[in-house]
């Protein structure tokens, strides 16, 4: 990495160096080491063992880009597959960087509104540092691994390393989506790396003509955390929500693509699906809500490519059916045109019959009677 030419009048603030990594590792779960640093001099990440190791390193590089990372190396026992992260993301950091903002305002109203939205979904009062180009809000959480959880297993959500995608998902979601995509796209245990109060980026160095200035160049804290850490499970729900939500559009891209794999075979896309045409010749008396939003509403609109208003007579004389066998407690005008517009503007396919069997099973059962 090309050195950055440095003049100062003084020697940069080594104290303030220490007493910032000292104020960083207090966010950070023990043991504190051994961890990942990074300056500019090295231009990567080294391991060290202690503060005084790291701050050789810092000193060397005139304390400039020092940062150091969020997590502990993942254990050699681990590797990157299901079940093989080994870490809890008890740290979330959220990276808003100014240049993405045409304003200063625009940008101090995103950094207050993410402190809003942590006191609500958290009761959290994170830390927030100015990093030279943005903002790093930094809030420690009491987090577990959630590879551990068979609510959060493949089976269930599509994906793997929920853990990572909890980081990512957490800092979009709790900066309402302005923090730095670049950020969000590729944050890791690996690559999270927290820059050191009193340190002093580079690149406000170079801004500065080389010269390391406290009031222009250096990492400051706004904010400190108040020492508490909020529990993960405040934010499980909505997470756990986000990732069976992802893995349904996954699954309706896939059938789209099938759909028209076989039509660009064949010359023609399959328009009745005689499993889903015996559905609406049956009178159920559960599941109606569910039948018509991943089942008839998406075959009628997306497969048979009927017009909204003939979809819905379809469904309402279907439900009629359905009510004299047991009351329909549901408002089926609002019900049906809800999910009608839904399906047509999202484009959803309707479920498959043999995922049927896995995410509900009763109405199977039932369709198998």
């Amino acid at each position: 990495m090309a050195t950055t030419n440095v003049t100062t009048t003084s020697t940069p603030g080594t104290s303030d160096v220490q007493n910032g990594l000292e104020f960083i590792l207090s966010h950070l779960s023990r043991p504190h080491f051994p961890r990942n640093i990074m300056t500019h001099r090295l231009g990567r990440q080294i391991l060290v063992h202690s503060v005084e190791e790291a701050m050789q390193y810092y000193k060397e590089s005139k304390s400039l880009d020092c940062r150091i990372s969020a997590y502990p190396p993942q254990p050699s026992t681990c590797s990157y597959v299901f079940l093989g992260n080994g870490l809890a993301p008890n740290l979330i950091m959220i990276d808003i960087d100014k240049s993405k903002f045409t304003t200063e305002r625009a940008f101090e109203l995103a950094v207050s509104k993410t402190l809003k939205i942590i006191k609500v979904e958290l009761y959290g009062n994170p830390t927030v540092i100015l990093s030279g180009n943005g903002c790093h809000i930094i809030q420690p959480i009491d987090a577990i691994v959630l590879e551990e959880l068979d609510l959060f297993s493949p089976a269930v959500t599509g994906t793997d390393q929920p853990s990572v995608k909890f980081l990512r998902w957490a800092e979009k979601y709790l900066s309402n989506g302005k923090s730095d995509p670049m950020h969000n796209r590729t944050q890791s245990f690996g690559n999270c790396l927290l820059r050191v109060p009193g340190s002093h980026n580079s690149k406000c160095v170079k801004a500065n003509n080389g010269v390391l200035e406290a009031k222009k160049t250096a990492v400051k804290i706004l904010q400190k955390w108040n020492g508490q850490r909020p529990i993960m499970m405040l934010l499980i729900g909505s997470f756990h929500a986000h990732l069976v939500d992802q893995k349904m559009r996954q699954n309706q891209r896939d059938k789209r693509r099938r759909y028209q794999k076989y039509g660009a075979i064949t010359g023609v896309v399959p328009s009745i699906i005689p499993w889903i045409e015996k559905l609406m010749t049956m009178s159920l008396p559960d599941y109606r809500k569910y039948c018509i939003w991943r089942i008839l509403a998406p075959y009628l609109i997306n497969v048979r490519k009927f017009p909204d208003d003939q979809a819905y007579h379809i469904i309402r004389e279907w439900l009629k059916k359905c009510d004299l066998v047991k009351r329909v407690s549901f408002d089926v005008h609002s019900r049906s045109r809800y999910d009608i517009q839904s399906v047509r503007k999202k484009r959803f396919y309707p479920i498959g019959w043999n995922q049927l069997k896995t995410e509900n099973v009763n109405l199977y059962n039932l369709m198998n009677e």
